[in-house]
């Protein structure tokens, strides 16, 4: 199945991603001095040799480009930036490939609605100075979404256990729960991993952006803006890992209160049948001046006491919580 190539239209009303031919990736990159964003979704060999011969990448650039398996960097090469970033759960990666005012996304396995962002393109301020930039800071602002809506995602799940760890603890097999737990404790913990190295992505953009002031305050501003949204969601997964683990400390504390009931009530009972064991134990010793031993109502008399006693001791132990 071929890839999708498409191409930023700010003329149209709203700005869209226009489907773009391989024969015309050249002319779409010949107006100097104009914003041009190309998308590569799923591209052939031949679309993204056709996008490297237009723009002319050098190979080391085109190997970067194709296929990054999911490592999220910032590099560059000449007068090419690459940002290769990876989607939160990592089903998708893609690489942003900026130079001047030509932006070259490329995308594999990972489904991106644009429309949104093309509208944000077309009303940047001062957009002829951010140039590729601004494209840039758009897409990280929305992938910074996606990342703290999958967060929320997991936080949902977090609130559903701890409120579940209590009805949890009422006779039910613990190991489902505790599976459960850890399962999303590595989700969390993969989650906050891209998280982390997304945010040194950034953090390389950012530096390289005071480095090179000539794309205007608006493009270091957003991406300032785009760090601290990153930074709060790493930090609130870092909170996420430390509930997780008060959850499971409670779940098997759960279970430990659960054990020490049982063998509460077992000890309880133990008890009770201790009453009629020592009771009747007299009668098979050998004695043959026992009193009531040779009586009709000695049985009778033994089992009354032992009753009686059983009785009365089970409703200590109740009382006292043991039975």
């Amino acid at each position: 199945m071929g890839g999708v190539l498409q191409r930023l239209d700010l003329t149209a009303s709203p700005a869209v991603m226009a489907p773009l031919a391989e024969a015309d990736v050249a002319a779409a990159l010949g107006a100097d001095g104009a914003l041009t964003w190309i998308d590569c979704g799923d591209p052939t060999d031949a679309q993204l040799a056709a996008v490297a011969a237009a723009c002319a990448w050098p190979e080391t650039l085109v190997d970067a480009v194709h296929r990054p398996e999911g490592r999220q960097r910032f590099l560059r090469l000449g007068d090419w930036a690459i940002v290769q970033v990876g989607a939160p759960r990592g089903d998708g990666t893609g690489c942003m490939v900026l130079s001047g005012s030509t932006a070259v996304t490329v995308r594999y396995d990972w489904d991106v609605e644009f429309s949104e962002a093309t509208a944000e393109v077309k009303g940047w301020t001062g957009l002829k100075d951010a140039g590729a930039m601004a494209i840039a800071c758009i897409l990280l602002s929305r992938l910074v979404e996606v990342y703290e809506d999958r967060a929320g995602e997991l936080e949902d799940r977090l609130v559903e256990q701890e409120a579940m760890a209590l009805e949890d603890s009422r006779g039910r097999d613990p190991l489902p729960a505790l599976r459960a737990t850890a399962e999303l404790r590595g989700q969390v913990g993969d989650l906050r991993r891209r998280a982390n190295r997304l945010r040194e992505v950034i953090g390389m953009v950012i530096r390289q952006e005071l480095v090179d002031r000539r794309h205007g305050e608006a493009v270091d501003l957003e991406l300032r803006d785009v760090y601290d949204h990153l930074l709060r969601v790493h930090d609130d997964l870092d909170a996420y890992g430390e509930r997780l683990i008060a959850l499971q400390d409670s779940r098997l504390s759960l279970v430990a209160y659960r054990q020490n009931d049982i063998t509460k009530k077992i000890s309880g009972w133990g008890a009770v049948l201790l009453v009629p064991t020592i009771t009747t134990g007299w009668y098979g010793q050998n004695f043959r001046h026992l009193w009531l031993l040779d009586s009709p109502w000695g049985g009778l008399f033994s089992a009354g006491v032992a009753l009686v006693g059983m009785v009365t001791l089970a409703l200590v132990l109740r009382k006292a919580d043991w039975l």
